[in-house]
């Protein structure tokens, strides 16, 4: 099963930003929920990311700071337990007019929307008004020296142009979600010449009821020095299908000459749909 990238349409291609500076960029960053943005970025050295973010659109307009102009304003609000200095990235981008679309399936497509001084908790962003359909999606990530947060995204996220029974039927994803690889290990399969093979090695908790099983995504980043988990994340195959019981898993591939590293995700399954992608810890 793929998530599909949906086209951006109905969001204005200008922000004003109000006592932030600008920045412009693009975040492929797997959607996640803030505790495991927090553990995934510690693992690779970078701040944990900001919890408790809200983005609040206020309705009707009001007077563009820096032009006569009307705007829509959009109150944003977040808690951070990163130390003194860290500062906040906001990106933004819309579900557009498609009906299936969500903030997940667009997250791709998010661009960044303002640059928060240091140690702010809160901050507003102004849009000159513009006609269009679809949902605003917002994400937020802590930056410092070290490095930049898994992005968390807004309690408004969890909306979107899917029918509300349909999205509140998924089951909750999986958390702490690791994969660790092996090498050198013998195949399992009756290999006379005793072939070797990567062994992975996967673990998860869950609080989806007993039916409900696990599916494990991969992609590899290849030999491309630009190319990240997030950037291949649109690659990933199926690698397998675990048991409602299971909360641990084992694979074996045989061993390739290539380059890059291995990504890996997981989702919960059960009849009634399928949970977000969460990635691996040091994805």
């Amino acid at each position: 099963m793929r998530h599909s990238r949906t086209s951006l349409a109905g969001l204005a291609a200008v922000s004003l930003m109000l006592a932030a500076c600008t920045s412009s960029g693009r975040s492929l960053a797997p959607l996640v929920t803030p505790a495991q943005a927090g553990a995934q970025s510690a693992a690779v050295g970078a701040p944990p990311a900001p919890t408790n973010f809200t983005a609040t659109r206020k309705s009707g307009s009001v007077p563009c700071p820096s032009a006569d102009d009307s705007c829509s304003q959009t109150d944003l609000a977040w808690q951070s337990t990163a130390g003194a200095g860290t500062w906040f990235k906001i990106y933004s981008t819309g579900t557009g007019e498609d009906p299936a679309a969500t903030c997940l399936s667009v997250q791709s497509q998010a661009v960044s929307k303002l640059n928060t001084k240091p140690d702010a908790t809160n901050a507003q962003v102004f849009d000159p008004m513009a006609v269009g359909g679809g949902q605003t999606c917002w994400w937020i990530t802590a930056v410092t020296g070290s490095g930049e947060s898994a992005q968390a995204p807004a309690a408004s996220n969890s909306s979107s142009a899917v029918a509300p029974s349909s999205a509140a039927a998924a089951p909750p994803a999986p958390t702490g979600f690791t994969a660790a690889r092996k090498t050198g290990v013998t195949c399992p399969s009756a290999d006379p010449n005793g072939d070797h093979c990567y062994q992975d090695d996967f673990a998860w908790q869950a609080s989806a009821d007993p039916e409900t099983g696990f599916r494990i995504y991969s992609a590899a980043t290849g030999f491309d020095p630009a190319a990240t988990c997030a950037t291949e994340q649109a690659n990933e195959t199926v690698q397998l299908e675990a048991k409602p019981a299971d909360r641990s898993a084992q694979v074996f591939s045989p061993m390739a000459v290539g380059g890059g590293k291995m990504c890996y995700w997981i989702t919960a399954v059960s009849s009634s749909g399928e949970s977000a992608q969460v990635p691996a810890a040091g994805n």
